[in-house]
């Protein structure tokens, strides 16, 4: 799932502001005791891991270095480099791992309170559902089609041109999609990874 900046915790904000994140940034929340993070394997990349445990009170960061591991590095920078398991031992503990290049940022939470971060996406109609899958899966245009978006969706499910965008002006009032049609975090949360296989009836 993916939150706002300006839904994420204070101590984070903080610390996306210093890594040069605006108030525009999209954080990616992935639930996790032990979780692999991706190490760093490209030049202008850089990974910062900040171990939060609120229980502690106790903020501790890992820096890696600008493309990957390297004899230059130390030990602490390598293990940050290459990649690894990180721990939540309890669930006051979060872990915020940010990326340079592509500059990305990743929230992981304890499993027992990511039902207090998940949006509530009941009340979506089919109709809905398709138009989001249409719009998170295809470009707006392609192969000279105008809306391909639209003509994707009919091939796929029975839904009608007049339906889905009937559905289309819904998702927009809702927030689910902004004026341009495209996915809002709101969206993007509701749709997840569903499928057209999944609204075929």
């Amino acid at each position: 799932m993916f939150i706002e900046f300006k839904d994420s915790p204070p101590w984070a904000q903080t610390l996306l502001k210093s890594a040069g994140f605006t108030s525009r940034a999209v954080v990616e929340v992935q639930a996790a005791v032990t979780h692999q993070v991706g190490g760093t394997w490209h030049d202008a990349n850089r990974v910062t891991l900040h171990f939060v445990d609120g229980r502690e009170r106790k903020l501790e960061t890992r820096v890696g270095t600008y493309g990957g591991a390297n004899i230059f590095a130390s030990a602490e920078e390598n293990a940050v480099n290459l990649g690894g398991e990180i721990t939540l031992p309890n669930p006051d503990c979060m872990v915020l791992e940010l990326h340079t290049y592509p500059k990305m940022a990743r929230l992981y939470v304890h499993p027992e309170v990511i039902p207090l971060w998940l949006p509530k996406t009941d009340g979506l109609s089919r109709d809905e559902q398709i138009v989001l899958v249409a719009v998170r899966s295809y470009k707006s245009s392609y192969l000279g089609i105008k809306d391909y978006r639209c003509w994707e969706a009919r091939q796929a499910t029975d839904i009608s041109k007049e339906a889905y965008q009937v559905a289309k002006a819904r998702l927009i009032e809702q927030g689910h999609l902004d004026k341009r049609g495209a996915l809002t975090v709101k969206g993007r949360n509701a749709v997840g990874r569903r499928t057209f296989n999944e609204l075929v009836d």
